[in-house]
């Protein structure tokens, strides 16, 4: 069997399709008789498909005799394009990439001496098929993590003005519980004890409104189904949606951990009524408040926000980098706008805002979001928190997502453990993190504390 691997561009769902691409590719044998290399791709930006062709050529240079294939979202915008390089033998739509058939087809393929070959299926007003078009959900391991990844949802029932996501996915479909709780069982028994529930637009699971009960109910399901399970995050959240019942779950459950990332955008009403967002500034801001007054000022928030959108002024900016102090969102995602042809603003609307100012907006609110870091390590000092350790036993991620070394123990990769803040470590870049030692006492009134 010669070398699989699996590139992986973009969001967590990305990287659970990944798992599950390679566990098809793998039962289909495909890489036999020749080195495969699987391209998962991202479409969000231009910038995320201009690295994709980059990855692409430095490995096909290390790699002249390897079968190429592009899948993903990428693949289903630009087929074409990546039909006609040379050095791409494969590509694969969404729908298809999921699908173990796809890659018996291209065993076959490979086997006859054939290339060149596009399976991509227009997902435009479409859904995808939970049935056909995933052939196996239940994954037993994510390589290299200590988290694992439930997808819940697919597809997106929004049509922002910015976002290409819903041409490329198909419209919003949930998974049964059955499927969900398929995919728990597999990763418990492998060990997993946090997962992240995970989809294009989670807050939409099983809801026809902006209600999140659903999502809720499930969440009480799987706390009680699996007593192995003791961490659950979410990964990006609607801020338009009521999330008054989670909210009182998280306070009474200390399984749920207390770090929202919000789909944010913008905090500006004049460019999020231009983006077609379903939320205000004040209504973001209000949810920061309730969620930190209910749950605790350790709670982090996170937030995905677009700088550089057609027509947005500095006083736009301003209520945006206002917004992201008041709230203290401390884990933030900043994009550059760019166009996406097939959008309503790729289409229709003139992108008038100079690049370079809004890459200078976005490393302002990188800065500031760091400040809010900073200060969530301040008041950790001298707290007792639990850590999820990570591979090499001597680090790993706390409850609200702050990475904590630990210097006097090494641990089991998997294991949670109690550890006593002593100090904050701020490094050059991106890298701010706390550092404490096993504590072997009650933790309890550290709780109180908290």
């Amino acid at each position: 069997m010669h070398n699989l691997k699996i590139i992986t561009f973009g969001c967590r769902l990305n990287t659970l399709e990944s798992e599950l691409i390679k566990k098809n590719a793998r039962l289909s044998n495909l890489s036999e008789s020749r080195d495969v290399f699987i391209f998962n791709t991202c479409a969000v930006t231009a910038e995320a498909e201009r690295q994709i062709g980059q990855s692409i050529r430095k490995y096909r240079k290390d790699n002249p005799d390897a079968i190429f294939i592009v899948c993903g979202c990428s693949a289903n915008a630009s087929y074409n394009k990546y039909n006609d390089m040379d050095y791409v033998d494969f590509v694969l739509g969404n729908k298809e990439k999921t699908n173990i058939q796809f890659y018996k087809k291209i065993k076959e393929d490979i086997m006859n001496g054939e290339k060149n070959k596009v399976y991509v299926q227009d997902l435009k007003n479409n859904k995808i098929d939970l049935e056909s078009d995933y052939s196996d959900f239940e994954i037993q391991n994510f390589e290299g993590r200590t988290r694992a990844f439930i997808q819940i949802q697919q597809g997106c029932r929004n049509n922002c003005s910015f976002c290409i996501v819903p041409n490329l996915r198909g419209r919003s479909v949930s998974l049964s519980k059955e499927q969900i709780f398929n995919q728990i069982k597999s990763v418990v028994e492998n060990g997993y004890k946090e997962i992240v529930l995970t989809g294009v637009d989670i807050a939409s699971y099983n809801a026809d409104s902006l209600s999140i009960k659903p999502l809720t109910d499930l969440v009480k399901d799987i706390l009680k189904e699996f007593k192995q399970i003791k961490r659950i995050r979410f990964s990006s959240l609607d801020p338009a949606c009521d999330y008054t019942d989670l909210i009182q779950l998280a306070k009474h459950n200390k399984k749920i951990m207390p770090h929202f990332h919000f789909s944010l955008q913008h905090a500006s009403d004049d460019v999020l009524r231009n983006m077609r967002r379903r939320h205000t500034g004040k209504q973001f801001l209000n949810l920061c408040y309730k969620i930190k007054e209910q749950l605790g000022n350790h709670v982090a928030i996170g937030a995905d926000v677009i700088t550089g959108f057609p027509n947005e002024t500095e006083t736009d900016f301003k209520i945006l980098l206002k917004t992201i102090k008041k709230a203290r969102v401390s884990h933030i995602h900043t994009f550059v706008y760019s166009p996406r042809p097939g959008t309503f603003a790729g289409d229709n609307m003139k992108d008038n805002v100079d690049k370079q100012i809004a890459k200078t907006r976005a490393k302002t609110l990188r800065k500031i979001a760091d400040k809010n870091l900073k200060h969530l390590l301040k008041i950790s000092v001298g707290k007792i928190k639990q850590v999820l350790i990570e591979g090499d036993g001597k680090h790993g991620y706390t409850e609200n997502y702050i990475k904590c070394n630990i210097t006097d123990e090494v641990f089991n990769e998997n294991d949670i453990v109690n550890v006593k803040i002593e100090s904050q470590i701020f490094k050059s870049g991106d890298s701010l993190e706390l550092k404490g030692k096993h504590y072997k006492g009650n933790r309890r009134k550290y709780l109180i504390e908290e």
